[in-house]
């Protein structure tokens, strides 16, 4: 209540310095009746087709944010009844998002060059985006406006054989880190418990972790943030050279 207090008296500053939320995810609809979901979401912004459809990845996504002791987050949901979205939908989230929390999660894609400014324009926002599933290079060509240095772009690594997922999109310059993503616990649509290999999961543990990171260096925004964050929790790992930038992979101490 406090946090939401001084977003609404000191709505001019800086989310960074009065955030309502350790996250905001830009995504789809959790499913409402779930526990964890309930506990963890303390507002719901639905854009576009302001739809009531739930969710089975976006709930994965919640389950894994529980999962590494957050507390508060907001969910901006993007998707309609078809699962689908729109440019101009994600982009009015993504910006959305800067307003309430240091560190903001999105798995929708194909991200473009008009996504990236838009969270470019954000430097004090850190944001973090799943580099997508079709097993090829993001071409710098079509990605130059990602090199924005407070996004966190994250390919899916599997985690038991040091290597990339044969799903995953790569980069050594735009994608940054490499996120355990195989076989990871997780709680879907009506309390189902299952074990998936997705990159979507593997990214908000990313996400969940850099959120927490955040709170406790409430000093470190945007660019700093993910830089210190890194620094802390990653390691080279041979396998990735060439395929993520300095082949840094996820290393929880």
């Amino acid at each position: 209540m406090k946090n939401f207090l001084c977003l609404l008296l000191l709505c001019s500053i800086p989310s960074t310095l009065c955030s309502a939320a350790e996250i905001v995810t830009v995504t789809g609809r959790p499913d409402q009746a779930l526990g964890f979901v309930q506990n963890l979401v303390k507002k719901s912004i639905s854009l576009g087709s302001l739809s009531k459809y739930e969710e089975q990845v976006s709930t994965w996504v919640y389950s894994v944010l529980a999962s590494v002791n957050l507390h508060t987050a907001i969910s901006v949901e993007v998707l309609d009844e078809k699962g689908s979205s729109t440019v101009a939908t994600v982009s009015e989230g993504l910006d959305l998002g800067a307003q309430y929390a240091p560190v903001v999660y999105t798995n929708i894609g194909p991200i473009s060059n008009n996504l990236c400014q838009s969270m470019a324009s954000h430097p004090e926002t850190a944001y973090v985006v799943v580099a997508g599933n079709e097993a090829k290079e993001l071409d710098m060509k079509d990605y130059s406006q990602c090199l924005a240095e407070n996004i966190l772009f994250t390919a899916a690594f599997n985690q038991k054989l040091g290597i990339l997922e044969s799903f995953s999109n790569w980069s050594a310059s735009v994608v940054r880190l490499a996120a355990p993503s195989h076989e990871i616990r997780v709680t879907g649509l009506k309390g189902k418990q299952e074990t998936v290999t997705n990159s979507t999961v593997g990214s908000a543990l990313v996400a969940g972790k850099l959120a927490l990171f955040a709170s406790l260096h409430r000093g470190f925004h945007g660019a700093k943030l993910i830089a210190a964050f890194l620094k802390k929790y990653s390691v080279s790992v041979p396998a990735l050279d060439g395929l993520v930038r300095e082949g840094r992979a996820l290393h929880l101490k």
